[in-house]
């Protein structure tokens, strides 16, 4: 397999704030998308299953990987 996920390391304020994000109702859907995207990441889990359970690809998650927290506060 090409791509492996890494777990990424989130303080418990990102969780926090990603989460809330998750449950957002007004917030853009790509904001929700990253937030979903970057907690997937940092539980751990398998690329082919982020990939599964987001309708998304190997490199938008490895981009996501890249620089998660930088992505939060931006959001």
């Amino acid at each position: 397999m090409p791509f492996a996920a890494e777990a990424i390391t989130l303080t418990r304020e990102e969780r926090l704030e990603l989460e809330q994000m998750t449950q957002s109702r007004t917030l853009p859907a790509g904001d929700v998308f990253r937030a979903r995207l970057i907690l997937m990441l940092a539980a751990d889990l398998p690329y082919r299953t982020i990939q599964q359970w987001l309708d998304t690809t190997a490199p938008t998650i490895s981009r996501w990987k890249e620089q998660p927290c930088s992505s939060v506060s931006t959001v």
